[in-house]
């Protein structure tokens, strides 16, 4: 019966001193870090950034437009076996695209100009 009694102020305890340990990490973590967020970026390190948001932002268009094209050819090569098979007029209906995503289909990528 006494060590019934004993059961919840242990558990309390215990998770008391695991509270504290994470809280104590943590703190020195942010006495750590808070140092080097708070210095004011110079000159060359926005231009370093700038420089990397700009390469990385070419990476990712050239990515997109050939995920585009990559589509494009899909579509042009599903049209091409469509046209070869002998089907229904409504088998073919399925196939059938709406002028907004014909126009989708057939645009090209915008010129660079630089």
């Amino acid at each position: 019966m006494v060590t019934e009694t004993w059961i919840a102020p242990t558990i309390a305890g215990v998770f008391l001193v695991i509270s504290g340990v994470l809280a104590a990490i943590l703190a020195r973590r942010g006495a750590k870090l808070g140092t080097r967020e708070q210095k004011a970026p110079d000159v060359s390190d926005l231009w370093a950034q700038q420089e990397a948001d700009r390469r990385m932002r070419i990476i990712m268009e050239d990515l997109w437009w050939k995920l585009w094209r990559a589509f494009q050819s899909f579509y042009r090569r599903v049209q091409t076996t469509v046209s070869t098979l002998d089907l229904t007029e409504a088998q073919l209906k399925h196939f059938e695209l709406s002028p907004k995503e014909k126009a989708a289909i057939d645009a090209r990528p915008p010129e660079e100009t630089a």
